[in-house]
């Protein structure tokens, strides 16, 4: 029987002493996603499983806050580096390209 979103739980559990990991989930994509980065099986419930992984591979990252400024010169940044793609023979420093 297929479980609930509310209850396709993932925890990660670990310690100052050992350099390991576990991470346990019913999560149907974390479950794919673990199969492919970690060979290792530590234990299997029914449709729990959890895996060994490095301690190393735990990050906690908070979201990036970007100013609207930030924002507009990332734009024009990438939109440059795209019309450069689009027509190599065009370049910043080039007078024939204008």
């Amino acid at each position: 029987m297929r479980k609930q979103r509310i209850e396709q739980e993932t925890t990660i559990t670990f310690n100052a002493e050992e350099d390991f990991a576990l991470v346990g989930t019913c999560n149907p994509v974390t479950l794919r996603k673990m199969a492919k980065l970690s060979p290792e099986v530590h234990r299997k419930d029914g449709d729990w499983i959890t895996y060994k992984v490095p301690k190393s591979w735990i990050k906690v990252r908070p979201t990036r806050v970007v100013s609207e400024s930030q924002r507009k010169s990332s734009s024009d940044r990438l939109r440059k580096i795209n019309s450069l793609r689009r027509n190599p023979t065009a370049t910043a420093g080039n007078p024939e390209s204008n």
